[in-house]
């Protein structure tokens, strides 16, 4: 299961068909997630590209002014 792919709250969890309601429960999982199924999530260790580089909580800017308006 992939939810909110490719943002910064991605969340990945890899199950069974037979465990798949049991994890889905477990978590909340809810919309957007996909459900990838077959060998392809074998592939998931080599080709695990995304990974958030910041927290999507953290401000990454400490600006806290204005700016005037032209």
């Amino acid at each position: 299961l992939v939810q909110q792919g490719t943002t910064p709250h991605q969340r990945v969890w890899r199950a069974t068909l037979e465990t798949l309601p049991q994890v889905v429960a477990e978590n909340d999982i809810k919309p957007p997630t996909l459900i990838i199924v077959g060998e392809v999530v074998g592939l998931q260790d080599k080709l695990q590209w995304f990974e958030p580089m910041i927290d999507a909580d953290t401000p990454t800017s400490s600006f806290t002014g204005s700016r005037e308006t032209i």
